[in-house]
């Protein structure tokens, strides 16, 4: 994978695994607050082990630039949401089904969590 397509991705879990903390501290309400923290936590342990397991298969890997981060109330969580599904998603367009079934899985994980995340917000 192109060093700088490897960038992007450290960048956007990044973004989305603290935009995820911003919005756990923020809400007012507890059972947002719990599957927040859920999300966050998902994506920093997730992202880990496939940021690891990505260097193992092909080397090293750079930031790809800057993240910014919003306030709750500047942001559809929704979209968010929707945003961080359709981002994982596109690792079937960067990944070889067979080569790279390791990365995907943890990705599987990562976005089933993702989509159980979007589930518990339609709770309240």
């Amino acid at each position: 994978m192109h060093d700088e397509k490897s960038g992007h991705l450290v960048t956007c879990f990044l973004k989305y695994q603290n935009q995820a903390r911003i919005l756990h501290w923020q809400t007012k309400k507890f059972a947002r607050h719990n599957a927040y923290g859920m999300l966050y936590d998902k994506l920093s342990s997730g992202m880990d082990e496939f940021i690891e397991c990505h260097m193992g298969k092909y080397g090293r890997i750079c930031v790809g630039g800057p993240i910014e981060l919003v306030n709750m109330d500047d942001l559809s969580v929704s979209e968010f949401m929707d945003e961080i599904c359709d981002f994982l998603l596109s690792f079937n367009q960067m990944y070889d089904a067979k080569q790279d079934s390791d990365l995907l899985n943890i990705r599987d994980e990562i976005l089933g969590t993702a989509n159980k995340v979007k589930y518990l917000l339609t709770l309240d």
